[in-house]
């Protein structure tokens, strides 16, 4: 919220991390108290990142494209044209960024329908004790992927 007061705008990742404390807000408000709702509620955001990566390929740029350019060079006036310029130009760096919205969205969207199945074949306690490993194994199996990606 700092940032958004200070530069009156909001950037990519603050945008992510601000809509999903809203959504969680609002989902806390609306499942009522079926635990195992409280249990995925987590999954319906990461669902919804997820669809949202793979409805973006359909779009002229990527969820990628922004994602990588507030990553790679930030909010400045010369990054920001550079990264541009790359797309522009680069076949390769468009179907790469292409590549990874893809990836990433089918993985968040795997990693989302894994525990929201799991909420209802584990008791609560295994459930919260299992979640964190899909949750980060996932993610840092994309991290790797896309890191090694970036390099080749």
């Amino acid at each position: 919220m700092v940032g958004v007061i200070r530069q009156r705008r909001i950037d990519f990742i603050s945008g992510i991390a601000l809509a999903s404390i809203i959504v969680s807000l609002i989902m806390i408000l609306l499942l009522g108290g079926d635990e195992r709702l409280y249990l995925i509620r987590e999954s319906f955001f990461t669902a919804a990142i997820g669809l949202a990566f793979l409805i973006s390929l359909l779009l002229p740029r990527p969820l990628t494209f922004y994602l990588a350019r507030t990553l790679m060079v930030g909010n400045t006036q010369k990054g920001v044209i550079l990264f541009e310029t790359k797309w522009r130009q680069s076949v390769g760096f468009r179907a790469g960024l292409r590549k990874n919205s893809l990836v990433w969205g089918l993985g968040l969207i795997v990693e989302a329908g894994l525990r929201t199945v799991l909420v209802f074949l584990l008791n609560t306690a295994q459930f919260l004790a299992a979640s964190p490993f899909i949750t980060y194994g996932i993610i840092g199996l994309l991290i790797i992927w896309s890191v090694y990606e970036a390099r080749h």
